[in-house]
């Protein structure tokens, strides 16, 4: 929503402006539910601004200053926001550590050409055809502006995914929607007009209740669903996962689930429950309770209560320092039970 309304007052003859605020509004819902993508929003904006700049560097200065008062504005909504965000960092010790521990760092670049690599091949066969050549074949294709901003969502993202920020990973988010659109220019513009020039699809296409028509159908059909096999995987990944090779934390025993209900109706409040990762996390959810550990990206110093939790269940430092441990964290009650094992 925040790039369309962006694209549409960038174009719009008139009432640019109204639309820009209406591009900033979302962009304040967006900055409210994923806060990290305001990186993305504001390089891809920002290079599109820089490329409007370079195509009408001969027209007059206050047009460019026109685009870019639109670009601000659509910025303006959230600043606040983003200020009030700022300020918590700074004085929240929770919030500032649970920012550095839960990072989602990107892999190697092979494994973005892996998963993207069957979309990104179609998406740059319309701008490689477009390189001057001396010979035009019939399926050349021409730049299309309108895709532009499309390439500049994808430049920005391979720019963050690599950029020095603890959320690298998460840009990829939504990716597959520019992607997807470029794919299929190129499928359209440049495989399917040389694929149907060339002799085996011509001499398939003649043979009875075969043709061009059909063919194409089929092939489009056998690439969405090629393209769909990672889903497949992943389907039948997460079903093994769940049934066979680690039942935890999917499925609990009836004694865990009617003890998480106990705590739920009748623990105190304040009352910190002390259990396992595995357990902890569960608890936390179903009795609503606070725990030492929970969720790993949730809890502050979480690898040095991971330790200390499973030397105060394996009991390596004595009765003493388990008291201690007890006592430091105002722990209210302790979950003896089936997981109450080290973690590693």
């Amino acid at each position: 929503a925040v790039f369309l309304l962006y694209l549409k007052a960038m174009s719009a003859p008139r009432r640019a402006w109204l639309v820009a605020l209406v591009a900033g509004l979302a962009n304040l819902c967006l900055g409210i539910v994923y806060p990290f993508l305001i990186y993305l929003v504001g390089a891809t904006i920002g290079l599109h601004w820089l490329y409007l700049a370079w195509r009408e560097r001969e027209r007059e200065r206050s047009h460019l200053w026109r685009r870019l008062g639109l670009a601000a504005l659509v910025f303006a909504p959230p600043l606040p926001l983003y200020l009030y965000y700022a300020n918590t960092y700074r004085v929240n010790d929770v919030y500032r550590s649970w920012s550095e521990q839960a990072g989602t760092l990107s892999p190697p670049w092979p494994h973005y050409l892996v998963a993207y690599g069957l979309l990104l091949v179609p998406a740059l066969l319309p701008p490689l055809c477009a390189l001057p050549r001396k010979q035009k074949p019939r399926w050349r294709a021409t730049v299309d502006s309108s895709l532009v901003f499309l390439w500049l969502w994808l430049a920005a993202a391979a720019i963050l995914l690599y950029a020095p920020l603890g959320q690298q990973r998460r840009f990829v988010q939504g990716l597959q929607v520019p992607l997807a659109i470029l794919a299929t220019v190129g499928l359209k513009s440049i495989v399917l007009p040389w694929l149907i020039t060339t002799r085996p699809f011509r001499r398939l296409a003649s043979r009875p209740r075969y043709s061009t028509r059909g063919l194409v159908t089929l092939l489009l059909f056998a690439f969405v669903a090629f393209s769909a096999l990672s889903t497949l995987y992943l389907w039948i990944d997460v079903l093994a996962t769940t049934t066979i090779t680690q039942p935890y934390p999917f499925f609990r025993a009836e004694e865990e689930a009617e003890a998480a209900r106990w705590l739920r109706a009748n623990g105190e409040p304040s009352g910190v429950v002390l259990a396992t990762y595995e357990t902890g996390n569960y608890v936390a959810a179903h009795a609503g309770l606070p725990v030492v550990i929970g969720h790993w990206a949730e809890t502050v110093n979480w690898g040095q209560r991971l330790a200390d939790t499973n030397a105060f269940y394996d009991d390596s430092k004595g009765d003493a320092w388990r008291r201690a441990f007890l006592a430091e964290n105002h722990v209210r009650y302790v979950w003896h039970g089936p997981l109450a094992v080290s973690y590693t």
